[in-house]
């Protein structure tokens, strides 16, 4: 069985509901049935180890780009000196395929969208949100709609363009921004799957007109 739970008051929530807050703006939880008896497995990748504490019916390891698994490589002797930590190690997660570790976040993203039947997902990201998602979807054969802010650099865009369907780029805060594409996105994505056949570009609106943004495009 598998709910979610808001993390003070213990209202529970069906696993299907989509944004991360309860009602009362309390953080949600995923509860799932075993995962108290949940266990690494062998394997290199992310899906391979983990697969147990994933809260998903079925698991398509045909999603998986080989995120995980990246070196602890051992921190140089000045950095060591300056943290006064005598045995530091530094995660090197540019080798996960984007070169971010949001890679791992996007590929359990895809297997829920995926698992929802849904055709086309949503991101609010400045660079790298927007980069990993957009593979993984490519990946998956879901599209990707990446909200980026006005001041997002040339290089993240295009980056992002190689897969992404559209992007928005809109004024306002990352967090502002992730409200309304929730919003939008409510009720099984019906605003997004009539850009289901358009080419990737840029439009730039403000948040209080996404909506109509998104239908006229």
């Amino acid at each position: 069985m598998r709910k979610l739970i808001s993390t003070l008051s213990g209202r529970e929530y069906p696993f299907e509901k989509t944004g991360e807050f309860a009602e009362n703006g309390e953080p949600l939880e995923v509860r799932m049935d075993g995962i108290k008896s949940a266990g690494i497995k062998a394997g290199k990748h992310l899906l391979q180890r983990f697969s147990s504490f994933l809260p998903f019916e079925s698991i398509d390891p045909g999603l998986s780009m080989g995120e995980g698994a990246t070196p602890l490589l051992d921190a140089t002797h000045d950095l060591g000196n300056f943290t006064g930590i005598s045995k530091l190690l530094l995660k090197n997660e540019t080798q996960n395929p984007t070169w971010s570790f949001k890679d791992r976040g996007s590929l359990t993203c895809m297997m829920m969208s995926g698992e929802m039947n849904e055709q086309v997902t949503a991101t609010v990201s400045t660079g790298n949100m927007g980069n990993s998602m957009a593979a993984y979807g490519a990946r998956s054969g879901i599209k990707v709609l990446v909200f980026v802010p006005p001041h997002t650099s040339d290089e993240k865009i295009k980056a992002t363009s190689l897969y992404a369907l559209k992007k928005l780029k809109a004024s306002g805060k990352i967090k502002d921004g992730a409200s309304v594409v929730i919003m939008l996105t409510g009720s099984g994505m019906k605003d997004f799957k009539a850009l289901s056949h358009h080419k990737s570009n840029i439009v730039d609106c403000d948040l209080e007109n996404l909506r109509e943004e998104i239908q006229k495009a």
